[in-house]
């Protein structure tokens, strides 16, 4: 994924695994975001608890899709958003 997004993976493992470990039931809501950061497209997948705030839970580089079909579709997305969720 490249040195920036290992190193922004690498900092918040933790505090996500600490997140999923204290939650174990409902109220929350998981929700996909574009961004573009030095030229490459990404969905950035976070989970947003009501009083808790939100937590980054997955960043996917969306290049390869747009190379292959041109953009990046509804389904592709949903398909993103259950791999998260697993």
């Amino acid at each position: 994924m490249g040195k920036v997004l290992d190193d922004l993976y690498q900092m918040y493992r933790e505090e996500q695994q600490e997140f999923f470990r204290s939650k174990n039931g409902y109220g929350r809501a998981l929700t996909g975001d574009g961004a573009t950061v030095l030229g490459t497209k990404f969905i950035n997948f976070l989970c947003h608890e009501l009083g808790k705030g939100a937590m980054l839970c997955r960043i996917r580089d969306c290049t390869a899709r747009l190379l292959e079909v041109g953009m990046v579709e509804a389904t592709y997305i949903a398909h993103e958003m259950i791999a998260t969720i697993r």
